[in-house]
């Protein structure tokens, strides 16, 4: 970084130090009349050899140009510096005159010239002569306008304010980018989980890996920008046109290169051709980056559309040909390997590729394979960018939703798995699935606080709030103290149906108690000291309608009133939260608030797998029938690919909530062909009731939502909550439980059935009813 600044600061200096340097009076005349030149080749265009002499002169008084300026001492013998600067314009107004001949001149002529004959090695020869004779000049103008020290030094108030302003301002956005914006994007990336499809973590990595062109280009045009609004006549442009070219071009051979890297760096899948990838890419923008600098020269000199000009284009088309072919016949292997997947083989270059696999077309078919699979890899790298949007994942989603129905209707004449069988995969793992680890850390920090704290969990339904409450119990059941060292002692209580008296009978009953001792039980946690309770589903105590807190206001003054000894653990469904959130106002704030986010995919993939491992099976994905992914491009086997297909799917559907994709991938398996056997095959999910609830009235949506928000409510619950008279609620209730989405429990209780829960979820949430659906899991 000082050495990047030391060098900018004495490039600047002398720089602005002359910017008060006035500008010599240019000649008014260049000596040499370009609109009778143009005349004469117009009107000679149709004569080959009247063309033909008018090109020898023109060349002839070019090359005294150039031999004129070269006897010039550029050193500094010449007294103004308008001796060269008219030399200059004269070989300018040639070169000119020359590509006007190019243009409009006889073409049989002009062919000759861009030729690689006699006419056209004479040709290039004068230009190169006219191309490093205009460079020297411009490179001794520009010297003479910076260090001559005829033209006097004045520096004024204004002068001096702006150079320092210019400096400064060019140091300070090298600091800022080297020392603030660099490292907050290395920190930010850090911290984003490679393994979550985050669209913002890939673009932290693409611009990290691809900054170092576009860096040095932003240096090059400030400090053009800064010589040339303080030496008009210092023009560097035939330096600065190159090399920027060459630095755009290089920037756009780093990002197409990472950006094929986007999906090795979201996954654990080593890159395979990451050295073979990379030499092909950096080699075929190299040549390309110094063919468009050499052009840009040209171009900046005067001297396009001339001999070298034309030569240059030939050339590096030869090049870069010549270089595909030698990269087509490099990946020859791998591409043909590639090309026999079963996602290529209704491709039109599939057909082509073994319709000529030998004889004469055969390099051809190699060179064709190469440029389709590389369109094939760009595209589906882009794609991979677009797909870690929230917005363009739920479009894709209706896309899923077609090919889920389409692979369950081919899976219609295998034997599902039956309910009994489903029961124990509902469960999940019997090991813990390490996802909320940060927040276990944060419960048992705050519980550890050897005085009464109150922590509040909330999430989604078989989010995994009860197994996250009693892995923190347990941490403390096998040993773990409080700060000051003593011991405490764990309960746990899932909060029953009801209110708070029939919570008070249960937390009886949990400490030892018998139910009708709820008093004895309340006076002893007034006074018990280090005992840690976790209340779960406290959700069940809240009606939402005016005074739906009642109940559960009971539970808070329990719990302010408690020995100062005792903590307390409560969890809450996210839909009751966000009731409960706008009701409760600055009242009933707890000491620590969790929400547990989504799982990701390979979570979610884990949670399977476990599950599976748990219960002794195993699963095969060999029947999934499912199309290649928009973004898939990773090369795995095709077990791999049909399980990887299946759980991009499965995370999709199931919205990151892991009991809805345990439930979903039960529904997938069909039973083997072998009784006895442990081995299931997976098939699709069931999503046809999806959509069914779509035509339901306000009243009924209403009713779903405060079930949603209960859980388990009475039909006086139900009325209280949404407002609706006895008869409609009664109609409602009867319609949902003959569709399904609604079932009716032992005690006159209704719950939305389990198999419809993540259609009423999503159905509320489209509708505006619930806000339910956050980001992933870290």
């Amino acid at each position: 970084m000082k050495k990047i600044a030391l060098a900018f600061f004495l490039l600047m200096f002398p720089v602005n130090l002359l910017a008060t340097v006035p500008v010599p009076a240019q000649s008014g005349t260049t000596g040499i009349v370009i609109d009778e030149w143009t005349d004469t080749i117009d009107r000679r265009a149709n004569s080959l050899s009247r063309s033909t002499s008018v090109w020898q002169s023109l060349d002839h008084q070019l090359a005294t140009e150039i031999q004129a300026l070269s006897r010039m001492n550029i050193q500094g013998e010449f007294e103004e510096a308008s001796d060269i600067q008219s030399r200059y314009q004269n070989i300018q107004s040639l070169i000119e005159i020359r590509r006007y001949f190019f243009v409009h001149g006889h073409r049989s002529l002009v062919d000759d010239l861009i030729g690689f004959g006699h006419a056209g090695q004479a040709s290039a020869n004068i230009e190169i002569e006219a191309l490093t004779s205009l460079l020297h000049s411009q490179w001794a103008l520009n010297i003479h306008y910076l260090w001559d020290t005829k033209t006097g030094i004045r520096l004024d108030g204004s002068r001096q304010a702006k150079i320092a302003s210019q400096v400064l301002a060019v140091l300070l956005l090298i600091m800022l980018w080297r020392r603030v914006v660099i490292p907050k994007l290395s920190a930010n990336l850090k911290a984003s989980s490679r393994k979550d499809r985050a669209r913002r973590t890939d673009v932290y990595w693409l611009l990290l890996r691809s900054r170092a062109p576009w860096a040095w280009l932003g240096v090059l045009l400030l400090v053009n920008w800064s010589i040339s609004s303080n030496i008009p006549l210092a023009d560097f442009n035939t330096l600065v046109s190159p090399l920027s070219s060459a630095l755009i071009l290089i920037g756009i051979g780093r990002f197409i290169y990472h950006l094929g890297s986007v999906q090795y760096h979201r996954v654990d899948v080593k890159d395979p051709t990451l050295v073979r990838r990379q030499v092909t890419v950096r080699t075929l923008f190299a040549a390309i980056a110094i063919s468009a600098a050499s052009l840009s020269l040209l171009e900046a000199t005067g001297l396009s559309e001339m001999t070298i000009y034309s030569w240059t284009i030939s050339v590096s088309i030869v090049v870069l040909l010549l270089l595909c072919v030698i990269f087509a016949f490099v990946w020859k292997a791998r591409n043909i390997k590639t090309i026999q997947r079963k996602e290529y083989r209704n491709s039109w270059c599939f057909e082509l590729i073994h319709k000529y696999r030998s004889g004469l077309y055969a390099p051809l078919q190699t060179i064709l394979l190469a440029l389709y699979l590389s369109s094939q890899w760009l595209l589906r790298s882009f794609i991979a960018i677009l797909t870690a949007s929230s917005v363009i994942r739920s479009w894709l989603g209706i896309f899923f939703e077609k090919m889920v129905r389409e692979a369950h209707a081919t899976d219609s004449g295998r034997e599902p798995l039956p309910q009994e069988a489903r029961e124990p995969l509902y469960l999940g793992p019997k090991q813990i699935i390490e996802v909320y680890e940060t927040e276990r850390e944060a419960l048992i920090r705050n519980a550890s606080i050897p005085q009464s704290t109150v922590s509040m969990v909330y999430g989604q339904r078989a989010m995994g709030k009860t197994r996250l409450i009693k892995t923190v119990l347990a941490n403390f059941d096998e040993g773990m103290t409080l700060d000051d060292g003593s011991k405490i002692t764990t309960l746990y209580v899932s909060c029953p149906d009801g209110g708070f008296t029939e919570l008070t009978e249960t937390l009886a009953t949990a400490m030892g108690h018998d139910a009708e001792q709820a008093a004895e039980v309340i006076s002893q946690i007034r006074s018990e000291s280090s005992l840690l309770i976790a209340i779960d589903n406290v959700h069940k105590l809240i009606t939402p309608s005016l005074g739906g807190l009642s109940e559960f206001e009971r539970l808070l003054r329990l719990v302010r009133r408690s020995a100062e000894g005792i903590s307390w653990i409560l969890s809450m469904d996210v839909a009751c939260w966000r009731y409960f959130n706008r009701a409760r106002g600055e009242r009933y704030r707890f000491d620590l608030e969790l929400a547990l986010q989504a799982w990701n995919e390979d979570q979610l993939r884990q949670l399977i797998e476990s599950t599976l491992k748990s219960n002794n099976l195993s699963a095969d994905f060999s029947t999934v029938q499912l199309p290649r992914q928009p973004d898939e491009f990773i090369q795995l086997t095709e077990q791999e690919q049909k399980s990887g297909r299946y759980f991009r799917v499965l995370s999709q559907h199931a919205r990151g909530n892991p009991g809805f994709a345990l439930m979903y991938f039960t529904q997938s398996l069909t039973l083997p062909a072998r009784k006895n056997s442990h081995h299931y095959s997976v098939g699709m999910f069931d999503l046809s009731h999806h959509g069914k609830l779509d035509t339901l009235g306000i009243e009924k949506l209403l009713i779903l939502r405060a079930l949603a928000q209960m859980g388990r409510a009475d039909r006086v619950r139900i009325e209280a909550a949404t407002q609706t008279p006895t008869e409609e609620v009664t109609d409602s209730l009867r319609h949902l439980r003959n569709i399904g989405a609604v079932k009716r429990r032992e005690n006159a209780l209704y719950e939305i059935s389990w198999e419809w829960y993540p259609e009423v979820l999503e159905l509320l949430n489209r509708k505006h009813l619930l806000q339910l659906f956050g980001g992933t899991a870290s």
